[in-house]
């Protein structure tokens, strides 16, 4: 039961950080600022300031 907890949490956070990135790159794709993407990243998934400016530092593309 134990082990089937934290496999759960750790596919969760691994679905919502990979739903961080898509929303990322469709923010990029159609041409949305930093601060845009920053903003919807913490409106849908609830999350702070720093850690959603940690979420544009790894996955935002600097060129195309």
């Amino acid at each position: 039961e134990e082990v089937t907890e934290r496999v759960t949490e750790r596919v969760r956070e691994e679905v919502k950080e990979r739903g961080i990135e898509v929303l990322i790159e469709t923010c990029q794709d159609f041409g949305a600022s930093k601060e845009a993407a920053r903003t919807r990243i913490m409106e849908k998934y609830g999350i702070d300031l720093k850690r959603a400016e940690e979420y544009i530092a790894k996955y935002w593309r600097n060129s195309y």
